[in-house]
């Protein structure tokens, strides 16, 4: 089974697309509310403007191929692909996992993003929101930012490396693992205990 979709579509929920494929072209939906389920085990090739509403779950893959706003939730068995000129903008929740390819563009401004076992990441713009380093070396480099309005966790078997970008630390956060700075900027302000550094 195979659905392309053009245009401002909607599709509301997604019952099992196993062995088929999906494909947005431009200015469509996924899911109605975070409520709808959208479980995946075939291929979801978003290209254009494409709002990810629901929740996506289930053992498929899905790539972004240009700007995705992420109001839903994707689950930690799909595996994703962000694209080189992919944008993915985060105000619900992304699971990245060893599975998983970042090459893109990552905005979180509120919302969650959690990271465990990537072998390399894309940039990250972090405003708002809650960002927890499960495990793996999440890289902030060139442009890259962490803001001090971010709820940072970096879990025992994470690290983060400041590698040309910026992270400001501050009461809210939690750090147990390990942060290297080898360029960049990092700003540590009232926290009351640290991991490695």
């Amino acid at each position: 089974v195979e659905v392309v979709a053009n245009g401002t579509t909607v599709i509301e929920t997604l019952t099992n697309n196993e062995l088929g494929t999906i494909t947005t072209n431009n200015n469509v939906t996924l899911g109605a509310t975070t409520d709808s389920a959208l479980v995946n085990t075939g291929l979801i090739t978003l290209n254009g403007t494409t709002s990810l509403v629901g929740t996506v779950s289930g053992t498929g893959k899905m790539t972004m191929n240009d700007t995705v706003n992420l109001s839903g939730v994707v689950q930690t068995e799909q595996e994703v692909t962000l694209s080189q000129d992919a944008e993915l903008n985060i105000t619900g929740v992304m699971n990245f996992n060893e599975s998983d390819v970042w090459s893109g563009e990552v905005t979180l401004t509120s919302g969650s993003l959690n990271y465990a076992d990537i072998t390399s990441n894309g940039l990250l713009y972090a405003v708002n929101g809650e960002l927890t380093i499960q495990s793996g070396i999440l890289n902030i480099a060139l442009t890259s930012y962490i803001k001090d309005a971010v709820t940072l966790t970096i879990e025992e078997a994470g690290t983060l490396a400041i590698a040309g970008g910026e992270v400001d630390f501050n009461t809210g956060d939690n750090w147990t693992g390990m942060v290297t700075l080898s360029s960049g900027t990092m700003t540590y302000n009232d926290l009351t205990s640290n991991g490695v550094f």
